[in-house]
């Protein structure tokens, strides 16, 4: 059984002026500065609560055997918290046991 990391980040959908990231915004973020660092993912929509108040997010889970692959992860979640002007962008990491059935 190989042992591999799962990365989680967590992307806020709201941006502080009080606009949202568009799905161009959201689409294009993702063939820009995720696609080239990651070769497979998955993404789903979230329901959040940032300083006490509900927001929507996308959380893209990654999983991955090479440790090189954390830092792709902290740099697109960096690249999308200045992009979208962000306070934070949540990123989480724990080993895990993937087996394709």
């Amino acid at each position: 059984m190989t042992v591999a990391t799962t990365y989680t980040i967590t992307f806020g959908m709201f941006i502080p002026d009080g606009s949202c990231v568009s799905e161009d915004e959201w689409h294009l973020f993702l063939t820009q500065q995720v696609d080239p660092l990651l070769n497979s993912y998955s993404v789903r929509d979230e329901l959040g609560i940032w300083d006490g108040i509900p927001a929507p997010a996308r959380v893209l889970t990654y999983i991955s055997t090479e440790y090189e692959d954390a830092l792709c992860i902290h740099a697109i979640a960096s690249t999308y918290k200045q992009q979208f002007k962000q306070k934070a962008v949540m990123v989480n990491s724990f080993a895990s046991y993937p087996e394709h059935v």
